[in-house]
């Protein structure tokens, strides 16, 4: 399930170590390799956010149309902002307003930023698209990526991937059950 509020304090959380302005598409590819080491380290979604292989690399896909949308009443929106091809925080927050985050989400930002924070937009294009195995050209159109793939992608035996996805649907399934009460 699509964690709007934890997506918004996950882009926040990048966002103030940049100094809060960023390329957008560099944040969707940062929040994508935090996505992505949250699977490998979890065998869970940081987000419930949809992978998809687009012509400049993996995205979360329902990020991404946060972005887009630039919704001021949405959550995401009431932090931050669209204007051109940057994202900014619309004011200045603490960590300690990012209470979506635990300690492990934090820990897997900061070592995102570290590896990453100073490469361009294209060079992270570039990096998704030699090292993120699971990203398939869709040739001008969108392909989705299956968690399966993440997990293959990171050499998990069969018996394991198997396990992790049985497990992503039990914890989608009590997200559904508790959303609703």
């Amino acid at each position: 399930m699509l964690q709007e509020q934890k997506i918004a304090h996950l882009g926040a959380y990048l966002l103030m170590k940049s100094g809060g302005v960023m390329n957008y598409m560099k944040l969707l590819k940062l929040m994508y390799l935090s996505e992505r080491e949250h699977l490998a380290q979890t065998g869970l979604s940081q987000t419930g956010d949809h992978l998809f292989s687009m012509d400049n690399g993996p995205v979360l896909s329902g990020t991404y149309d946060f972005i887009k949308r630039n919704d001021p009443n949405s959550p995401w929106g009431q932090m931050i902002t669209k204007q051109g091809y940057n994202v900014s925080l619309i004011k200045s927050v603490s960590i300690e307003a990012l209470d979506e985050l635990c300690l492990l989400d934090q820990d897997i930002l900061d070592e995102v930023w570290r590896q990453f924070g100073d490469y361009s937009e294209w060079d992270l294009v570039a990096h998704t698209h030699k090292h993120c195995s699971e990203w398939q050209d869709p040739e001008g159109t969108s392909l989705p990526i299956r968690y399966e793939a993440v997990f293959e992608a990171f050499g998990f035996k069969k018996e394991k991937i198997s396990q992790l996805l049985q497990q992503m649907d039990a914890e989608k399934g009590l997200s559904m059950i508790f959303s609703r009460s």
